[in-house]
Protein backbone atom coordinates (compact mmCIF):
# COMPACT_ATOMS: atom_id res chain seq x y z
CA UNK A 1 0.00 0.00 0.00
CA UNK A 2 2.91 2.22 0.55
CA UNK A 3 3.72 2.18 -3.42
CA UNK A 4 -0.37 2.94 -4.19
CA UNK A 5 0.31 6.05 -1.47
CA UNK A 6 2.86 7.57 -3.24
CA UNK A 7 2.06 7.14 -6.72
CA UNK A 8 -1.36 8.02 -6.20
CA UNK A 9 -0.44 11.61 -3.88
CA UNK A 10 1.98 12.35 -7.03
CA UNK A 11 -0.74 11.67 -9.42
CA UNK A 12 -2.84 13.82 -7.37
CA UNK A 13 -0.73 16.59 -6.99
CA UNK A 14 0.10 17.16 -10.76
CA UNK A 15 -3.73 16.84 -11.18
CA UNK A 16 -4.66 19.90 -9.21
CA UNK A 17 -1.90 21.86 -10.65
CA UNK A 18 -4.13 22.28 -13.51
CA UNK A 19 -6.80 23.77 -11.35
CA UNK A 20 -4.45 25.86 -8.98
CA UNK A 21 -4.49 29.96 -9.15
CA UNK A 22 -1.11 31.30 -10.42
CA UNK A 23 0.83 31.36 -7.39
CA UNK A 24 -0.41 28.33 -5.85
CA UNK A 25 0.40 26.73 -8.99
CA UNK A 26 4.14 27.78 -8.69
CA UNK A 27 4.68 26.58 -5.70
CA UNK A 28 2.93 22.73 -6.25
CA UNK A 29 4.94 22.60 -9.42
CA UNK A 30 8.57 23.47 -7.56
CA UNK A 31 7.42 21.01 -4.98
CA UNK A 32 6.58 18.77 -7.32
CA UNK A 33 10.25 18.97 -8.72
CA UNK A 34 12.01 19.00 -5.91
CA UNK A 35 15.52 17.21 -5.50
CA UNK A 36 16.34 13.95 -4.34
CA UNK A 37 16.95 12.76 -1.11
CA UNK A 38 17.91 10.03 1.04
CA UNK A 39 14.74 8.51 1.64
CA UNK A 40 15.96 5.96 4.97
CA UNK A 41 17.98 8.75 5.68
CA UNK A 42 15.30 11.37 6.42
CA UNK A 43 12.79 8.91 7.96
CA UNK A 44 15.05 8.02 10.43
CA UNK A 45 16.20 11.37 11.09
CA UNK A 46 12.71 12.55 11.50
CA UNK A 47 12.53 9.54 13.62
CA UNK A 48 15.15 10.46 15.75
CA UNK A 49 13.98 14.20 16.32
CA UNK A 50 10.83 13.02 17.94
CA UNK A 51 12.56 10.37 20.12
CA UNK A 52 10.06 7.89 18.55
CA UNK A 53 12.35 4.73 17.78
CA UNK A 54 10.14 2.24 19.39
CA UNK A 55 7.09 3.55 18.26
CA UNK A 56 8.05 4.35 14.67
CA UNK A 57 9.83 2.68 11.60
CA UNK A 58 11.01 3.77 8.19
CA UNK A 59 8.73 1.86 5.82
CA UNK A 60 10.63 1.27 2.39
CA UNK A 61 7.60 0.83 0.34
CA UNK A 62 6.84 4.31 0.80
CA UNK A 63 10.28 5.52 -0.63
CA UNK A 64 10.01 6.66 -4.16
CA UNK A 65 13.16 7.38 -6.52
CA UNK A 66 14.35 9.80 -3.63
CA UNK A 67 11.14 11.66 -4.09
CA UNK A 68 9.23 10.58 -1.16
CA UNK A 69 9.81 8.73 1.86
CA UNK A 70 7.35 7.16 4.61
CA UNK A 71 7.67 6.05 8.57
CA UNK A 72 4.63 4.19 10.18
CA UNK A 73 3.39 3.74 13.35
CA UNK A 74 3.85 -0.06 14.38
CA UNK A 75 1.29 -0.45 16.48
CA UNK A 76 -1.89 0.78 14.83
CA UNK A 77 -0.19 1.17 11.11
CA UNK A 78 -0.39 4.69 10.47
CA UNK A 79 1.34 5.73 7.48
CA UNK A 80 3.47 9.06 7.01
CA UNK A 81 4.71 9.83 3.83
CA UNK A 82 6.41 13.32 2.60
CA UNK A 83 8.50 14.91 -0.43
CA UNK A 84 11.86 17.08 0.08
CA UNK A 85 10.51 20.32 0.47
CA UNK A 86 7.94 19.21 2.83
CA UNK A 87 8.31 19.50 6.28
CA UNK A 88 7.14 16.56 9.17
CA UNK A 89 6.87 16.50 12.91
CA UNK A 90 5.78 13.21 14.66
CA UNK A 91 3.68 13.81 17.17
CA UNK A 92 3.63 11.99 20.42
CA UNK A 93 0.40 12.71 22.63
CA UNK A 94 1.29 9.54 25.26
CA UNK A 95 4.06 7.45 26.40
CA UNK A 96 2.77 4.51 25.10
CA UNK A 97 2.05 4.81 21.71
CA UNK A 98 -1.44 5.03 21.97
CA UNK A 99 -2.28 8.09 20.91
CA UNK A 100 0.39 9.70 18.78
CA UNK A 101 0.29 11.44 14.83
CA UNK A 102 2.21 13.08 12.15
CA UNK A 103 2.11 16.67 10.61
CA UNK A 104 3.25 17.47 7.34
CA UNK A 105 3.26 20.96 5.70
CA UNK A 106 3.56 20.87 2.15
CA UNK A 107 2.83 23.00 -1.16
CA UNK A 108 -0.96 21.96 -0.91
CA UNK A 109 -1.37 22.77 2.79
CA UNK A 110 -0.95 21.57 6.15
CA UNK A 111 -2.54 17.59 6.96
CA UNK A 112 -2.16 16.49 10.15
CA UNK A 113 -2.94 11.81 10.79
CA UNK A 114 -3.60 10.77 13.96
CA UNK A 115 -4.07 7.36 15.15
CA UNK A 116 -5.68 6.62 19.18
CA UNK A 117 -6.86 3.74 21.04
CA UNK A 118 -9.94 4.35 23.21
CA UNK A 119 -11.33 2.12 25.55
CA UNK A 120 -14.32 1.61 24.66
CA UNK A 121 -13.56 3.10 20.97
CA UNK A 122 -16.46 6.29 20.33
CA UNK A 123 -18.94 5.90 17.94
CA UNK A 124 -17.82 7.20 14.34
CA UNK A 125 -20.17 10.23 14.80
CA UNK A 126 -19.51 10.90 18.03
CA UNK A 127 -15.64 11.23 16.97
CA UNK A 128 -16.97 13.33 14.26
CA UNK A 129 -18.59 15.89 16.34
CA UNK A 130 -15.34 15.83 18.53
CA UNK A 131 -13.15 16.60 16.49
CA UNK A 132 -15.59 19.24 14.25
CA UNK A 133 -15.87 20.67 17.98
CA UNK A 134 -12.35 21.31 18.32
CA UNK A 135 -11.81 23.28 15.28
CA UNK A 136 -14.92 25.41 16.06
CA UNK A 137 -12.78 25.91 19.70
CA UNK A 138 -10.01 27.05 18.09
CA UNK A 139 -10.90 29.02 15.25
CA UNK A 140 -14.46 30.89 16.76
CA UNK A 141 -15.26 31.92 12.90
CA UNK A 142 -15.19 28.47 11.63
CA UNK A 143 -18.09 28.30 9.59
CA UNK A 144 -19.19 25.14 8.23
CA UNK A 145 -19.43 24.27 4.86
CA UNK A 146 -21.43 21.58 2.05
CA UNK A 147 -18.99 18.58 0.96
CA UNK A 148 -16.64 19.95 -2.21
CA UNK A 149 -18.32 18.70 -5.25
CA UNK A 150 -14.76 16.86 -5.62
CA UNK A 151 -16.22 13.93 -2.72
CA UNK A 152 -17.53 12.75 -5.72
CA UNK A 153 -14.47 12.16 -7.51
CA UNK A 154 -12.69 9.04 -8.07
CA UNK A 155 -11.06 9.15 -4.62
CA UNK A 156 -14.34 7.01 -3.99
CA UNK A 157 -13.94 4.34 -5.69
CA UNK A 158 -10.96 3.29 -2.84
CA UNK A 159 -11.80 0.55 -0.61
CA UNK A 160 -12.00 1.88 2.78
CA UNK A 161 -13.90 1.12 5.55
CA UNK A 162 -16.83 3.96 6.95
CA UNK A 163 -15.45 7.05 7.45
CA UNK A 164 -16.90 10.33 7.85
CA UNK A 165 -15.86 14.00 6.98
CA UNK A 166 -16.85 17.85 7.83
CA UNK A 167 -15.45 20.90 5.84
CA UNK A 168 -15.02 24.59 7.49
CA UNK A 169 -13.84 28.08 6.19
CA UNK A 170 -11.78 29.83 7.81
CA UNK A 171 -10.03 33.00 7.48
CA UNK A 172 -6.21 32.64 7.68
CA UNK A 173 -3.90 35.21 9.57
CA UNK A 174 -3.68 37.30 6.12
CA UNK A 175 -7.20 37.25 5.68
CA UNK A 176 -7.18 34.87 3.36
CA UNK A 177 -10.17 32.66 3.17
CA UNK A 178 -8.80 28.45 4.08
CA UNK A 179 -10.50 25.47 3.56
CA UNK A 180 -10.44 23.07 6.78
CA UNK A 181 -11.03 19.90 6.16
CA UNK A 182 -11.96 17.34 9.46
CA UNK A 183 -12.14 13.11 8.36
CA UNK A 184 -12.13 10.03 10.82
CA UNK A 185 -12.61 6.43 11.12
CA UNK A 186 -12.32 3.30 13.01
CA UNK A 187 -10.25 0.26 12.00
CA UNK A 188 -9.02 -2.72 14.08
CA UNK A 189 -9.73 -0.46 17.90
CA UNK A 190 -8.08 2.60 16.45
CA UNK A 191 -8.94 5.69 15.57
CA UNK A 192 -7.93 7.57 13.07
CA UNK A 193 -7.76 11.33 12.06
CA UNK A 194 -7.02 13.83 9.79
CA UNK A 195 -6.79 17.08 10.03
CA UNK A 196 -6.29 19.63 6.98
CA UNK A 197 -5.55 23.16 6.04
CA UNK A 198 -5.54 24.90 2.94
CA UNK A 199 -6.39 26.84 -0.30
CA UNK A 200 -9.79 25.68 -1.46
CA UNK A 201 -8.23 24.89 -5.12
CA UNK A 202 -6.34 22.08 -3.11
CA UNK A 203 -8.43 20.95 -0.60
CA UNK A 204 -8.85 17.40 -2.91
CA UNK A 205 -5.65 16.62 -2.27
CA UNK A 206 -6.13 16.47 1.60
CA UNK A 207 -9.53 13.54 0.76
CA UNK A 208 -6.60 11.87 -1.52
CA UNK A 209 -4.23 11.65 1.42
CA UNK A 210 -6.91 10.36 3.29
CA UNK A 211 -8.21 8.02 0.99
CA UNK A 212 -4.99 6.37 0.25
CA UNK A 213 -3.71 6.30 4.27
CA UNK A 214 -6.74 4.68 5.32
CA UNK A 215 -5.89 1.96 2.30
CA UNK A 216 -2.39 1.72 4.04
CA UNK A 217 -3.64 1.27 7.17
CA UNK A 218 -5.89 -1.50 6.27
CA UNK A 219 -3.42 -3.18 4.20
CA UNK A 220 -1.06 -3.01 7.51
CA UNK A 221 -4.32 -4.39 9.53
CA UNK A 222 -4.83 -7.13 6.88
CA UNK A 223 -1.49 -7.98 7.03
CA UNK A 224 -0.94 -8.50 10.81
CA UNK A 225 -4.48 -10.60 10.73
CA UNK A 226 -2.75 -12.90 8.35
CA UNK A 227 0.67 -13.77 9.80
CA UNK A 228 -1.73 -14.10 13.55
CA UNK A 229 -3.82 -16.82 11.32
CA UNK A 230 -0.41 -18.11 9.60
CA UNK A 231 1.45 -18.72 13.34
CA UNK A 232 -1.58 -20.31 14.44
CA UNK A 233 -1.86 -22.25 12.00
CA UNK A 234 1.62 -23.24 12.45
CA UNK A 235 1.39 -23.96 16.32
CA UNK A 236 -1.33 -26.20 15.42
CA UNK A 237 0.64 -28.37 12.68
CA UNK A 238 3.60 -28.90 15.17
CA UNK A 239 0.97 -29.52 17.52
Amino acid sequence: MGVLLIRNLVAAGAALLALAAPSAHAQAEAALAAPVFDAEATALAAISAAEAEHLFVFDGSAARDGHFTGVRHSASGLLCGWGPRDTIALLIFAADGEDVGCSIASAFGVHTLYATRHTPAPRLEDALAGAAAAIVTRYPDARPIETPPHRAAAWRSYAAPENASAYFEITGADGEPLVMAVSVAQIGGWTYKLRYTGQAEFAAYADMVWAVSLGAIVGAHDAERFARAASSAHASRID
